[in-house]
This record gives C-alpha cells, structure tokens and sequence, in this order.
C-alpha cells in the first residue's frame, strides 16, 4: 500500500524519525502520526499490515493484537512526547502543522490498514483491538470511535492511500 498523498506539514513519519531510532530498542512502533484537518483537527495514528490472522486462530490471533496494540500506543505517546517537546529541541523536528497545535481541542483516531481483507472480517479484528487499546482510550478521553480497523478500499476513499 502506498500512502498519501499527505501533506508534509502534518506527516510525522515515526518509524524513521530520529529520536525514534535513539529509543527504538524494544519499542515497536506505528507506521506514521498525520494531522488532518477537515473542519475538526484530528491527528491518525496509522499502523498497515498485510494480512491478519482469523479471530478464532488462538495464539496467533491474540499476539496480533497484542503487537498492532503496542506500535499504536507506542505511536500515539511518541507523537504527543514529540508535541509536548518531552526530547527537547534537538530531537525530531516536528512538521510545522504539529507544533503549535492546541492538544484539549484535538481529536486522535488509532487506525488499523489491512490489505486486501473482506470488510465482513473486520469487525472481531476491531473488537479485540478496541478490548486493548480501552486503557488509551479511556486515560486520554479519545471517545468510542478512536479504535478504527479499516482494509485498503475503506482506506482509499478515506483518502489515505492510492
């Protein structure tokens, strides 16, 4: 999958960023943090995969889970550290778009890109990733739609990829 087109001064590319490089050791990590604005500011935290395991399909299923809940989580601390400035001037430059952003009034969706995937097998998918992200959820007040899994034609008439 190819995303984008984006604009640059709301792309914050986390797997390649500096300071993630300094701190990547045991931390996975999300794809990328984009700040889009279509009326409401609202920052997507995006994770791709190419396929999934079934939801029945135990220990695979749960360690999918548990891994894509990991680099979102990491992702979304990792974009409000960078925000809040926690690695000082020095670290990743923030695209201009994120950097005087008025975080109280900011939205932050959690998204899931799996290629090829039948939109009737994402509904249990979503469930258990919404089940292990609720902690995220619920500390940051992110409301009952921030968890989205979503396949590539959804992801493509949302505009997130070619």
């Amino acid at each position: 999958m190819i995303f984008g087109p984006m604009a640059e001064e709301g792309l914050l590319c986390l797997e390649t960023c500096e300071t993630y490089h300094r701190i990547q050791q045991g931390l996975p990590m999300a794809e990328f943090s984009y700040l889009k604005e279509n009326g409401k500011k609202r920052i997507l935290t995006i994770e791709a995969k190419s396929s999934s395991p079934r939801s029945g399909n135990e220990p695979d299923f749960t360690n999918y889970i548990r891994d894509v809940g990991s680099k979102l989580t990491n992702g979304f601390q990792l974009t409000y550290a960078l925000i809040l400035g926690r690695f000082g001037n020095s670290a990743t430059s923030l695209p201009h778009g994120l950097t005087e952003i008025d975080l109280a009034d900011l939205e932050h969706r959690l998204i899931l890109v799996i290629k090829g995937h039948e939109k009737s097998w994402l509904p249990p998918i979503q469930e258990a990733l919404r089940q292990e992200l609720k902690s995220i959820e619920k500390l940051w007040n992110l409301g009952p739609n921030s968890v989205t899994v979503i396949n590539d034609s959804m992801a493509r008439q949302k505009g997130l990829i070619q």
